[in-house]
C-alpha cells in the first residue's frame, strides 16, 4: 500500500506455504554452491553484465521505491 495514498496498492504478492519456502530455500542453497564453482574473472563479467542491466532499469527501479516508500523524487 502506498504510505502516500491511502488505499492504494503499489503491488500484489502471492502467499507462499510452507512448502515453497523451502523449495526457495533450497534452491538458494544450490545457487550457493553453483556460484562457487564459478571461478573469479568469470563471476566478475557477471557482475558487470548485471551492473549494466540494472542501470538500463534504474528509472524503474526508482519509480518502484518512490511509490513503496510514499516519497517524491528529488
Amino acid at each position: 500500500v502506498d504510505p502516500a495514498k491511502r488505499g492504494r496498492a503499489v503491488a500484489a504478492v502471492p502467499s507462499m506455504t510452507s512448502g515453497d519456502v523451502t523449495a526457495a530455500i533450497d534452491a538458494a542453497a544450490k545457487g550457493v554452491r553453483q556460484w562457487q564453482s564459478v571461478s573469479g574473472p568469470d563471476r566478475g563479467d557477471i557482475l558487470r553484465r548485471t551492473a549494466a542491466l540494472l542501470r538500463g532499469c534504474a528509472p524503474a527501479i526508482a519509480a518502484d521505491l518512490v511509490a513503496e516508500m510514499g516519497e517524491t523524487r528529488a
